[in-house]
């Protein structure tokens, strides 16, 4: 599996600039014909939806699916965030009063999509720390969380029982607890949401370098090489023949591995299964094996073999066959 340091954001990038220009262009034009705010946001969102999109996925590519639900979270809870920015924008700079003040998309600010949308983040952050259980930004998460879930959870139960929306719930101005803080509710919800925002996107980038860290150990140079399938798999190895030079003089060196690692007495009389620290015989065994794993094992070479060498099984020197067990 590619590393998470191989998602380069480079190639993202122009795209990126492709989709910014594309949903300003459109969000002036909207914006100049009077349209609606949620049509404003929903033309200068469309654009970024693919590249969100492709990163996810990408994300799962190379590292895992957990990672990728992961970054899925941070961008949604961002993009709920926004929309609390935008409502302090309304309320704050623009003088809008709470009845029209409701973000972007304003037909979503009910207490029904807030209950859900809470405890979807409540989920998620419990089955990240499932995968994830060193992560200690989720483990901050998780009870900040259940904190904001608590509120919306007395919202939803006093809007079924009295219809009414807006109750300023536990802490906020008038709240149940000691009449709350000296803050309205929209701007209480909005630190709320930075509090469980930041410590998500700070233990995402640590979860990333992590699972970075955890891949480049396994996948990098320093890794052990697989084992040989002569070995692995116990099959025979046999007629394989090395030819070194020394003093410009060829001389033919039979190296006959025999044997499985099944009977290491017949290995041990035959040859040596494994690297043996000498570049010659271990670089002929990688290709032996490669050209095996084909289906077409390496014929012995066919140089004349130095006087007094002979290349038939159980002939030469250092040469064993199985036919007569070394003794020939």
């Amino acid at each position: 599996m590619t590393p998470p340091t191989a998602f380069a954001w480079r190639p993202i990038l122009p795209w990126a600039g492709f989709a910014l220009t594309i949903g300003g262009a459109g969000m002036a034009v909207a914006v100049d014909l009077d349209a609606p705010i949620w049509l404003i946001g929903a033309i200068g969102l469309t654009p970024w939806l693919p590249l969100l999109a492709i990163a996810v996925v990408r994300t799962w590519r190379v590292a895992d699916g957990w990672l990728a639900f992961y970054l899925a979270l941070v961008m949604t809870q961002v993009g709920h965030v926004g929309e609390h920015v935008v409502q302090i924008v309304q309320l704050r700079v623009l003088g809008l009063d709470a009845g029209h003040a409701h973000g972007v998309f304003g037909a979503l600010d009910i207490e029904w999509v807030h209950f859900v949308w809470n405890a979807w983040i409540l989920l998620a952050v419990g089955l990240l720390l499932v995968g994830f259980r060193r992560n200690r930004w989720l483990w901050i998460t998780l009870p900040l969380a259940v904190w904001h879930l608590g509120e919306h959870t007395l919202l939803i139960a006093i809007h079924l029982a009295t219809g009414t929306a807006g109750d300023p719930g536990l802490l906020a101005r008038g709240g149940v607890i000691g009449g709350g803080l000296p803050l309205a509710r929209p701007d209480l919800h909005l630190l709320y949401n930075l509090a469980e925002t930041l410590p998500l996107i700070i233990g995402f980038g640590w979860q990333w370098r992590q699972e970075s860290g955890d891949r480049r150990a396994t996948t990098g140079p320093e890794a052990s090489p697989p084992t040989s399938s002569a070995g692995t798999q116990g099959e025979a190895v046999a007629g394989l023949f090395l030819l070194a030079e020394a003093d410009d003089n060829v001389q033919s060196v039979g190296c006959g591995l025999a044997g499985s690692a099944s009977n290491p007495a017949s290995a041990s009389r035959s040859g040596t299964i494994g690297p043996t620290g000498n570049w010659r015989t271990d670089g002929a065994v990688a290709r032996y094996d490669q050209a095996r794993a084909q289906g077409a094992p390496p014929r012995p070479s066919r140089r004349r073999p130095a006087a007094g060498h002979d290349r038939r099984p159980g002939r030469g020197v250092g040469l064993s066959g199985p036919a007569d067990d070394g003794r020939g």
